[in-house]
């Protein structure tokens, strides 16, 4: 009986650990979940867009908005930009891209495309920022 319930145990705990998130096609807003009250969570994710680059465009720390200037991508040729919400303890990262070859206007960043192509490219943008803020991931198509 106590070698069913050990082996029970480590059944259920590696189903857990090895649990991964689903992200829906054309999810294309992702909802941080973190630990900081909303000054402080708005400070850290200001710090880490301007670590990786990224300057605000604008920002609105009362009402916990920032939007990000556009920057252009390592591997592609085309810009991308981002938007977060933070009210209390909850992130809102959206973003946009535009190509700079084929002369569109800006188009939301989704999950969803061929490894290498523009949308995964973009989309992999986003979610190395969002990885880099503290919290658990949600992702939603909005």
């Amino acid at each position: 009986m106590k070698k069913l319930a050990i082996l029970l145990l480590i059944i259920l705990s590696g189903t857990v650990l090895f649990a991964q998130t689903i992200i829906p096609k054309k999810a294309n807003t992702i909802i941080i979940s973190g630990d900081l009250n909303q000054a402080d969570f708005y400070a850290k994710i200001a710090d880490i867009l301007f670590d990786n680059g990224y300057g605000l465009q604008s920002s609105d720390k009362a009402l916990g908005s920032l939007t990000t200037t556009s920057r252009g991508i390592k591997s592609g040729n085309f810009q991308v930009m981002f938007t977060v919400l933070v009210k209390d303890n909850k992130a809102t990262l959206r973003g946009q891209w535009k190509s700079e070859e084929l002369k569109f206007d800006w188009l939301i960043i989704e999950y969803g495309g061929q490894k290498g192509s523009m949308k995964m490219i973009t989309w992999n943008e986003m979610i190395n920022l969002a990885n880099q803020i503290p919290g658990t991931k949600e992702y939603l198509i909005k």
